[in-house]
Order: structure tokens, then sequence, then C-alpha cells
């Protein structure tokens, strides 16, 4: 669980938190540039800061429904997951620190998994909201496309790492030395067939 400090700076960081937060307490309806903002915003961030944008966003309207659902509940336990599982990593980055690159790739694989499901219990929450809060619907729906957006996004990247990953090497270029070197390091295995 986040510090006050750290909860603090992942927020101003990520702003789209503190503005779905101002939108759910003023009396008006979600206006048409506002919803254009929240899309620009989310669209042109990374997928694993749209993962902790969209997760903090949606425990903005768990937090402020009147009205709360179990699916409601599920949603705020999964957000809290999402912030657990990625905040601390994503902060160290932001303060540029040196982070684990096994560690940081092992994280960022899950991220499109992560993004579906959140982007599935937002759509379950805006069908909930429908009837009695047409603003904590909007904003779930804004929420729900960018997860499914940025889960497509972050699917193609994670594809494009395992291929580069699975590449073969080229032992054409590789210096005979080197090449050498590496054959002295190999353990001979004996052949079957003696006995």
């Amino acid at each position: 669980m986040l510090n006050k400090k750290d909860s603090a700076l992942l927020r101003s960081k990520l702003y789209v938190p503190i503005v779905v937060r101002d939108i759910l307490d003023a009396p008006d309806p979600l206006a048409d540039d506002e919803q254009y903002a929240l899309h620009e915003t989310i669209s042109d961030l990374q997928p694993d800061s749209a993962l902790l944008c969209i997760a903090l966003a949606a425990k903005q309207i768990a937090n402020c429904a009147p009205y709360p659902s179990a699916t409601l509940k599920v949603l705020d336990i999964e957000c809290e997951r999402i912030i657990d599982d990625y905040a601390p990593l994503w902060l160290e980055h932001a303060r540029e620190k040196h982070t684990d690159e096994t560690l940081v790739f092992d994280t960022l694989a899950n991220i499109p998994e992560d993004l579906e499901s959140l982007a599935e219990l937002l759509e379950v929450n805006g069908a909930f909201f429908s009837n009695h809060d047409p603003k904590a619907a909007e904003i779930c729906n804004i929420l729900f496309i960018q997860a499914g957006a940025h889960a497509l996004i972050a699917e193609e990247f994670i594809g494009v790492i395992d291929e580069e990953a699975d590449e073969p090497v080229d032992f054409n270029i590789i210096p005979e030395a080197q090449k050498t070197e590496n054959l002295n390091n190999v353990i001979q295995f004996p052949f079957a067939g003696k006995t």
C-alpha cells in the first residue's frame, strides 16, 4: 500500500483522477469538451501510465458513489490491487531510479490482461450507474473505452518484445574469437550409442 506522499505524487503526475473527482463533485453534467479532454489525455499516455490512471480514476468513482453495489466493490478492490502492483515500479521510474529490467518486463507483461479485466468491470459498473448517475456512467464509459484501447496497444507492445527475444542468433555475425570462446564453455554429453 502506498504512503500518503507517494499517493499524492502519483495523483499529481497522473492528474486525471483529480479531474474526475472534481467532475463528480460538480453539480453540472459532463460537458462534451470535458469528455474529449479526458479521452485525449488518457489516450496520450503509455499503457502502464494509462492503467494506473484509469484505476485511480475508477477508484474515485467507487469512493464517491452514493449507491454502492457488489460490482462497485469488486471494481474498488481490483483498482487497489492494480495500484499496489504497478505504482511502486512506476514511481521508481518517475524518480529516475534504476530498476531491474527482468522485474519491469515481468510486471509489464500483465498489463494487457489487467487493462482488459478493468475494462470489463468498468462496463458493468457503467451499466449500473446509467439508471441513477449519468455522469458517473459517462466517466465509466470513457475509462472503459480507453482501457480497451490501451489493452490492444499493450498486447502489441508485449508481442513485439517477445518476438525480439525469440529471434534466433545469427552466428555469421559473431566474431570468430567469440565463437571459439563460446564453444569452450559447452559441456559435451557422451554419445548415446556408447556403452
